[in-house]
């Protein structure tokens, strides 16, 4: 019986490289440049004093500011996929928390882990773009 070696081509690297670099690029533009802007316009349709604004729209940033040293740690834990996997669960499931509430707090609250996705996400992926970096 032959064994067949599972071991991938840098080719195959290279594919599945870009492809989650693409991925992770798209999301966080998307997450960067789109929901921080349409939550800034919703809470001033709502009336909301543009400071309260200014310290909700932030908590997905504090929560960058807060967290970058433990995320590596987790990373370590968890692993580079079942970090993705959380990392995508906490931002859906915050996007769509957002829809669901006017409290503001809460708000502030679901953009912090919309935060804490997005840092996941952003370590996770440029872990993997170095995990083939350093020859065994």
């Amino acid at each position: 019986m032959e064994i067949q070696s599972i071991e991938q081509t840098d080719r195959q690297r290279w594919r599945a490289l870009t492809k989650i670099n693409t991925l992770s690029a798209l999301s966080q533009i998307v997450q960067i440049g789109t929901v921080t802007p349409l939550l800034s316009i919703s809470l001033e349709q709502r009336g909301v004093p543009p400071a309260t604004i200014g310290l909700i729209v932030s908590a997905s940033w504090l929560a960058i500011l807060l967290l970058y040293k433990i995320v590596p740690r987790l990373l370590a834990y968890l692993g580079l996929v079942k970090s993705n996997i959380l990392s995508t669960v906490l931002t859906i499931s915050a996007l769509i928390g957002m829809t669901l509430t006017n409290h503001l707090v809460i708000i502030f609250a679901i953009n912090f882990m919309l935060g804490v996705g997005l840092i996941l996400r952003w370590i996770a992926c440029d872990t993997l773009d170095c995990s083939g970096c350093i020859e065994k």
